[in-house]
């Protein structure tokens, strides 16, 4: 089996309604070198059989289930723990992204190997689909790598978001996904190694992030 350069890790629990959209959001990029790792997390709802079908016909699609609900962060750590990529998606199931993340991402990757995180802008949505805010700042106007000592001067309102693609061995070296932190274990490792590593920032809207409750 061939290792692929980027795994995406997706833990669902109950979000049957998101997954069709999500998972179709990757599998039909135009970058193909991939795999997904779902793991459900003892959903209730019909998102294991939705999930054994989508592995039927995908064989990218790597699924497992947790013996009990264990939570997100830890379901997180698990798929991480079963990645193989160089690069890695932490998606969620009720979020989705854009035509050509993946391509323009692995591009800049190339590029600039010295990154270890690449992201766009992210749409940031209510449960009806309006549009609440666009993320981060217009930190550049064009596709470029930013050195770490530049980063802290373009956050002026928000730090690197959560829908990036990352370099795992430098993730794993800022510590992971630690459940201490709550919401903020994927937030603050990627800040940690943006200002390690630099970053690559694309101006273009490339992933939409569903807020509950907004």
């Amino acid at each position: 089996m061939s290792t692929p350069r980027l795994s995406i890790i997706l833990p669902n629990y109950n979000h049957s309604e998101f997954l069709p959209r999500c998972l179709d959001s990757s599998l039909q990029q135009s970058f193909t070198d991939l795999e997904l790792i779902v793991i459900d997390d003892c959903s209730t709802d019909n998102s294991f059989e939705m999930l054994q079908e989508y592995a039927r016909k995908d064989s990218r699609i790597r699924l497992y289930r947790n013996d009990k609900n264990q939570g997100v962060v830890a379901t997180l750590n698990r798929a991480l723990s079963l990645a193989r990529g160089e690069y890695v998606h932490g998606a969620s199931a009720d979020d989705y992204i854009l035509p050509g993340y993946y391509e323009a991402a692995m591009a800049m990757f190339t590029q600039h190997p010295q990154a270890a995180i690449c992201l766009g802008r992210t749409r940031c949505v209510n449960e009806q689909g309006e549009l609440i805010c666009i993320v981060p700042g217009d930190w550049s106007d064009k596709r470029e790598y930013l050195p770490p000592e530049q980063i802290a001067q373009r956050m002026t309102t928000i730090g690197v978001p959560g829908p990036t693609i990352w370099r795992r061995d430098a993730f794993l070296k800022a510590g992971g996904y630690k459940p201490e932190l709550r919401w903020h274990s994927d937030w603050f490792p990627l800040q940690v190694i943006a200002f390690r590593h630099g970053l690559c920032f694309m101006p273009e809207i490339f992933t939409v992030v569903r807020n509950a409750g907004s």
